[in-house]
């Protein structure tokens, strides 16, 4: 796609006026070499239709469109008129009501158009021509890159007192007097960018939690210590993690790192006595293997007098392992009356590969400051997730 002259040279009026006065003194210097203009194709319709879409979206992403956004937009289609044959689709382009994030992803789907950098300058170009970059602006951008880098959407939240913020497509403000009874908000910040925990996007309560969280250095690895802290509570002696499935046939001599960890629990802690973090940060293995001396822990005892289902306990308290059938089949297999004594699962990383991807465009978005090392550190992450799933291998004996 190339890239407009509407979004190539600059914003405003001023801009427009420029383009009017050198189209006008191409057509008087070349009025005796007549050029032929080309003629749009179905494919272009639908391409140039999108952009408009999209730069009019933008243009209201804040509620209002502004007389700026507005010349911009104009500009732009000015452009295409004079640069393609006269058609009635050209007349018909022109600024409509705005569509919502819905029917911008089933047009881009369409598109599906590799020049991401060209349709970004366009929407920086319409929300930065009155000089102002709001939240629901900066939610835009972060929302049309999400599905520009094929990652699925996530609808932003923000609490607020100031009354004079409005909800848009782009971002939904709530009153931290009143929130609604289908969030949970158990971390969250005032006037900060929030989203729905990747891991709650398929339950019925849904958490929010502030977008600054995907840096946090455990954030990504807290399934991995869900899973090693459950298995070690159900009397494991070894829990073996492939980051590259592929592997997971590896013989011995492959394995990379073996940590041995002490498996007597000295508090109520579930999900926090082995840290998956703590060995990601300090090492680009693809293998690690975890090894427990003894066997159920003392909390397993303790659940299991008082529970008729200690894995139940573990599950609810868990923010990963509940709401992923998946993850939960593998908790109550460690747990199993006649659980075996070796098995083995893969998981897939989809979500933390998407925690990764949309870390990334929030910083780069400006949703949320970042320093350089939370950038090298989340880099350093996203290579330990490259694969599509993970292999577990979970040992109740060692041979």
């Amino acid at each position: 796609m190339a890239l407009p002259l509407i979004a190539a040279a600059g914003v405003g009026a001023g801009l427009v006026a420029a383009y009017k006065y050198f189209t006008e003194d191409k057509k008087q210097n070349g009025s005796n070499n007549k050029i032929e203009k080309p003629t749009l194709t179905k494919d272009k319709e639908k391409e140039l239709n999108f952009i408009v879409k999209l730069a009019t979206a933008a243009a209201y992403a804040d509620g209002n469109i502004s007389e700026e956004e507005e010349s911009v937009i104009k500009g732009y289609i000015e452009s295409q008129i004079s640069t393609y044959g006269s058609s009635d689709f050209l007349r018909s382009l022109q600024i409509e009501a705005p569509c919502d994030l819905e029917e911008l992803q089933r047009r881009w789907e369409v598109i599906n158009d590799s020049a991401h950098e060209s349709l970004n300058k366009i929407i920086e170009a319409v929300i930065g021509a009155d000089n102002q970059h709001t939240d629901c602006e900066k939610a835009f951008l972060y929302r049309c890159n999400l599905m520009f880098q094929g990652v699925p959407d996530q609808k932003l939240f923000m609490l607020t007192h100031d009354k004079t913020k409005k909800s848009s497509l782009s971002l939904d403000y709530l009153d931290p007097n009143n929130k609604p009874s289908d969030y949970l908000f158990t971390n969250t910040v005032l006037d900060e960018f929030l989203v729905v925990h990747p891991a709650h996007k398929k339950s019925q309560i849904k958490e929010l939690i502030p977008i600054s969280e995907f840096f946090d250095d455990s954030f990504l690895t807290n399934q991995d210590s869900e899973l090693i802290n459950a298995a070690r509570i159900a009397g494991a002696k070894k829990v073996t993690i492939f980051s590259d499935s592929k592997r997971a046939e590896s013989t011995s001599t492959d394995i990379e790192m073996n940590m041995s960890v002490n498996n007597k629990i000295t508090s109520g802690s579930i999900a926090s006595e082995v840290c998956a973090s703590n060995i990601y940060s300090t090492t680009d293995n693809k293998v690690i293997v975890y090894e427990f001396e003894g066997g159920e822990t003392s909390i397993f005892n303790k659940l299991k007098a008082k529970l008729l289902s200690p894995e139940d306990e573990i599950l609810r308290k868990s923010a990963w392992l509940q709401h992923d059938p998946d993850l939960t089949e593998f908790v109550r297999s460690c747990f199993s009356d006649n659980k075996v004594k070796y098995f083995k699962k893969s998981i897939s990383t989809e979500s933390q590969r998407n925690i990764i991807f949309s870390a990334k465009i929030a910083a780069n978005c400006k949703l949320i400051k970042v320093s350089a090392d939370a950038k090298c550190a989340l880099d350093r992450k996203g290579k330990i997730f490259e694969s599509s799933e993970k292999m577990y291998e979970v040992a109740f004996e060692l041979s």
